[in-house]
């Protein structure tokens, strides 16, 4: 009797998705987000994530109006897929502190 070994990593499945199918309906990938927690799910398209944080149910998570902003800046931009997308929510946090810092300064 042979000695059958098995990994849990050939046993897990990988999901992963792929924006072929909208790209085959005629929509330009230059223009297309997609919004997911899991930055794994999206390998071979991570020019057109935004990768958000997981919902837990938090009365305070306030992840969708960052994302609402955000999406709002993003519509702007020729090609969605050359704009930088990490650390998105740390740069609008940060730009609310800049502003935030100078209304307190004004008299």
């Amino acid at each position: 009797m042979r000695n059958q070994h098995t990994s849990f990593e050939s046993l897990s499945t990988k999901h992963t998705k792929s924006l072929h199918k909208v790209k085959r309906r005629g929509y330009d990938l230059r223009r297309v987000i997609a919004v997911d927690d899991n930055p794994e799910k999206y390998a071979r398209s991570y020019g057109n994530l935004v990768t958000v944080a997981p919902y837990l149910g938090s009365l305070e998570d306030d992840e969708l109006h960052y994302l609402k902003r955000y999406l709002e800046e993003l519509i702007r931009q020729p090609n969605v897929r050359s704009v930088e997308k990490r650390a998105w929510r740390r740069r609008l946090e940060h730009a609310d502190r800049g502003r935030l810092a100078s209304t307190e300064k004004m008299p």
